[in-house]
């Protein structure tokens, strides 16, 4: 149902545009999915790094400052 929809809005909206697969809709899509897929990326990054700081204190790790600096800039 939701695909019909989706096809529905979109065939409508390239009709009254006037514009193909290459208008400025499509690329305002295509950076706005492209920011989308970095920033995903981004946050398994941050979530990785957050984890292997979990499991150095759970596990008695000793660490200091330089392993969460090195930790906090491998995020970044």
């Amino acid at each position: 149902m939701l695909p019909e929809r989706l096809r529905s809005w979109l065939s409508r909206r390239r009709r009254h545009d006037g514009g193909g697969p290459d208008d400025d809709g499509t690329a305002l899509f295509r950076a706005r999915y492209h920011a989308l897929r970095q920033l995903l990326a981004a946050n398994n990054k941050a979530l990785d790094v957050m984890a292997e700081m979990e499991r150095a204190a759970a596990g008695g790790r000793v660490f200091g400052i330089a392993f969460v600096r090195s930790s906090c800039t491998d995020v970044g």
